[in-house]
């Protein structure tokens, strides 16, 4: 998760949004009625009052041309359950929230989607159809993880020598992955090329004479980071870029 000042996760909201617009003028303005800033931390959503503007398949794309856009986990999560609050949502958009959760979203930040989840069925009406659906999406996400952390199955081991070749072979060849990817990646621009002057305190300085001296406040930033960006960087990239330009398939 990222905590950063209202202004700016306005911002980035607005600028996600006119993304979204940019490659379907002529159905601006009713993408923008049916999508809001919901919140105090201006997380994007699709408003339900104004849902019937549009059909179910431009829901579908624009839905995906979000999460093509959007790198931000709790962003990527309040879009998708946004959608089970509209109108004959069960009926009509099962296939589309479960998918987007359990192949998409669970699946590139897997602790996000669990926690989030796990508090929305609390908040959820027991006699609701989404409570088993969310309840099943729950779990695939975490026996996903426990598969994850079984340990390798030896019965197939290479050879000393045939080993050693192909993890030379895999070192080079993911090295050359991820510089490839390092420049194009979203996060490695925020680790590595963001350049942050570093300071306990500031003052302003007219000629000679220096202003009251103002403390700053510490500030930190946590993320969790998509589970391609350590796998398949280009994987990652290519599934983004799919998103955002072929929202129908």
């Amino acid at each position: 998760m990222i905590d950063q000042p209202d202004h700016v996760r306005a911002e980035q909201a607005s600028r996600m949004l006119t993304t979204l617009l940019a490659t379907e003028p002529f159905q601006a303005d009713r993408v923008k009625q049916c999508i809001g800033l919901h919140g105090r931390r201006h997380l994007l959503k699709i408003v339900p009052d104004a849902s019937e503007l549009l059909e179910p398949v431009v829901v579908r794309k624009m839905l995906r041309r979000l999460v093509g856009v959007c790198v931000f986990p709790d962003q990527l999560c309040t879009i998708g359950l946004s959608i089970i609050e509209l109108p004959n949502a069960f009926e009509r958009y099962l296939g589309l929230v479960t998918s987007t959760f359990a192949d998409v979203i669970g699946l590139e930040y897997p602790d996000t989607t669990t926690a989030i989840l796990t508090q929305k069925l609390a908040d959820l009406d027991p006699q609701s159809p989404w409570v088993d659906v969310l309840t099943s999406i729950v779990a695939h996400l975490k026996s996903n993880r426990i598969w994850d952390g079984l340990p390798e199955c030896k019965e197939l081991d290479l050879s000393a020598e045939a080993a050693a070749t192909y993890r030379s072979h895999r070192r080079r060849e993911q090295r050359e992955i991820h510089e490839a990817a390092e420049q194009k990646s979203v996060f490695a621009q925020l680790s590595l090329q963001l350049h942050l002057k570093y300071g306990r305190s500031i003052a302003t300085r007219m000629g000679e004479r220096f202003g009251a001296v103002t403390e700053l406040q510490h500030h930190s930033i946590q993320i969790e980071l998509p589970r391609s960006e350590r796998v398949d960087p280009l994987a990652g990239q290519l599934r983004r870029l799919t998103f955002i330009q072929d929202g129908d398939t």
